[in-house]
C-alpha cells in the first residue's frame, strides 16, 4: 500500500501545492491508522549510484532531541522501508514537539554506504526527506546478539565483539512494537560511548515481561552501525547456566588452588560451584561467562563441575570429568643462584620465586641463615626477603617450602660480601706550591 501511495506521490509532487493536498489525502488513506497523525515523514532512499537498496539490506534508526534514550527502527509499527521509500511518524515518539531536532541514520549493510539526516520536526503534516547514501568508514552490523534470562531480576545479553567498537543497548516490550529505550545509558547521552565489551546485564527486568532487544555499535568518531537483529527473552523463564572449562583443570587433593571457570549465563549477582559435590570457596562471578573460585579438597581422580545461579536456583549440567584431583606431591624449594661480589652496605635480595609445587598448591616459605655472621632477614616467610651486610664475609641461607601438607627438600644459596675498592674523593682543580702538602680523601671498606 505504501508503495502505491509513493508511486502516486511521485506523479503529483510536480503539481505544486495542489499536488501536495492530493498527496496528503493519499498518505492519510494509505498509511496505517497510527501513521496518519500530524508529523509523518517519508522519502526515497538511493545508493550513491542512484539505485535503491534492496529490502533487507537498508536499515535505519531514528531519535529525537539529540539523545538516543528512545529510538525507532524500520521494523517498528508505523515505520518501514519498501525498497524505494522509507517512512516514519514523529508522533510515535513520546517526546515529539515541533521545532525540536531529529536524527535518522541510514545504513546499507551490503555496500556500507551511510547517511545521517539531521533536521527539526516540522509543523506540517507530511514531510518529504529523500536520502542519498555515501561511503563512510563505519562498522558492520553487529552479529551474534543473544539474550539469556539468568534470574527474574537479570537478563544476560551477549554479542560478537568487534575491535574498535562500543555498543548501545536498547529494549522494548515485545507485545508493543513501539520505540526502544536505551539501557546502558537511560538518559541517552550521545557522548556516552556505550558498552566497550561483548556483554551487558539487564538488571531492570520485572520478572514477568517478554522483552525484545537490539544493539547498535559505534566508532570512536560517533558513526553508528546498522542495528542488530532483534532478539527476545521472557523474563519469567530463567534458564540454567552452562560450564565449558576449568583452568587449571588439575590440582592436588588438598585443594586450595585458585581456578577460572568458563561457561555461559552465570548470574553476576551470585553463583555457587561444586567439584565432585564439594563446594568451592571464594566464588566471584566476573561476568556472565567467567567466574573464579578456590577448589575444595577432593579425592584422587576426576570430578564433575556444577555451577548453580543463586537467584534462580538453577544448576548447570555437570561438566563431567571437568577437574582432575591428583595425589599430592611434595613441592620443590629453589633458593636461587649464588650471589658473588656484593659490597658492604649493599642491599641483598634472596630469591625463592623459582620454587614450585606439582599440584599448583600455594607455597609457604621458610628461610634460615646457616653460615656467616648473624644478620636479620626482612621477613623469613616470604619468597624474596632482604638483608644488608656490614662485614666482609660469606653467608649461606637455607630455604624450605611446604604446600600445607608436604615439606620440600632444602635448598641453599651463598652470598659473598667482598672488600670495596678504595674510592678517591673528587679534588677538582687546585693551585699549590711545589713541595707543599696536598691532602686527599680516600675511603675503603
Amino acid at each position: 500500500m505504501l508503495t502505491m501511495m509513493a508511486q502516486r506521490y511521485s506523479r503529483y509532487r510536480r503539481m505544486g501545492w495542489i499536488g501536495w493536498g492530493v498527496v496528503a489525502l493519499l498518505v492519510a488513506v494509505a498509511l496505517p491508522g497510527n501513521a496518519r497523525a500530524q508529523g509523518s515523514i517519508f522519502g526515497t532512499v538511493q545508493n550513491a549510484n542512484l539505485t535503491n537498496p534492496a529490502v533487507g539490506t537498508l536499515f535505519w534508526v531514528g531519535f529525537l532531541d539529540n539523545t538516543d534514550e528512545e529510538i525507532r527502527i524500520e521494523s517498528n509499527t508505523g515505520a518501514g522501508y519498501d525498497g524505494t521509500f522509507w517512512f516514519d511518524d514523529f508522533q510515535n515518539y513520546s517526546t515529539e514537539v515541533a521545532g525540536n531536532p531529529y536524527d535518522y541514520i541510514f545504513t546499507n549493510t551490503v555496500n556500507g554506504q551511510y547517511f545521517r539526516l539531521e533536521k527539526f520536526i516540522p509543523n506540517n503534516s507530511f514531510q518529504e526527506e529523500d536520502v542519498i547514501l555515501a561511503a563512510v568508514a563505519g562498522l558492520p552490523r553487529p552479529t551474534g546478539l543473544t539474550a539469556r534470562v539468568a534470574s527474574l531480576a537479570r537478563i544476560n545479553l551477549s554479542w560478537n565483539f568487534q575491535a574498535g567498537a562500543t555498543y548501545h543497548v536498547y529494549r522494548r516490550a515485545t507485545a508493543n512494537n513501539s520505540a526502544f529505550r536505551r539501557l546502558d545509558d537511560p538518559a541517552g547521552n550521545l557522548a556516552s560511548i556505550g558498552v566497550p565489551d561483548s556483554f551487558f546485564v539487564d538488571a531492570t527486568s520485572d520478572g514477568a515481561s517478554d522483552y525484545t532487544y537490539v544493539i547498535i555499535s559505534q566508532t570512536a568518531g560517533g558513526i553508528f552501525s546498522a542495528h542488530s537483529v532483534e532478539v527476545s527473552a521472557l523474563a519469567s523463564a530463567p534458564i540454567a547456566p552452562s560450564v565449558s572449562s576449568v583452568t587449571p583443570d588439575s590440582a592436588g587433593t588438598s585443594g586450595g588452588v585458585p581456578v577460572t571457570v568458563r561457561g555461559a549465563n552465570f548470574d553476576v549477582a551470585g553463583a555457587s560451584i561444586t567439584f565432585g559435590g564439594n563446594a568451592a570457596s571464594n566464588v566471584v562471578v566476573v561476568s556472565p561467562f567467567v567466574l573464579t573460585c578456590t577448589i575444595p579438597p577432593g579425592v584422587a581422580g576426576f570430578a564433575s563441575v556444577v555451577v548453580t545461579n543463586t537467584g534462580s536456583g538453577l544448576a548447570s549440567a555437570p561438566l563431567v570429568n571437568g577437574f582432575h584431583y591428583v595425589i599430592n606431591g611434595a613441592p620443590t624449594a629453589n633458593a636461587g643462584t649464588d650471589v658473588v661480589g656484593v659490597t658492604v652496605g649493599s642491599l641483598v635480595v634472596l630469591d625463592g620465586t623459582g620454587s614450585s609445587d606439582p599440584d599448583l598448591n600455594p607455597l609457604h616459605f621458610h628461610w634460615l641463615q646457616v653460615a656467616g655472621p648473624a644478620v636479620t632477614l626482612s621477613d623469613s616467610t616470604i619468597a624474596s626477603p632482604t638483608f644488608t651486610p656490614f662485614v666482609i664475609a660469606t653467608f649461606r641461607f637455607r630455604l624450605l617450602v611446604d604446600d600445607g601438607q608436604l615439606l620440600s627438600q632444602p635448598d641453599t644459596v651463598m652470598v659473598q660480601v667482598v672488600n670495596q675498592p678504595p674510592v678517591l674523593a673528587p679534588i677538582g682543580t687546585l693551585s699549590i706550591t711545589e713541595g707543599a702538602l696536598l691532602s686527599v680523601l680516600i675511603t675503603a671498606s
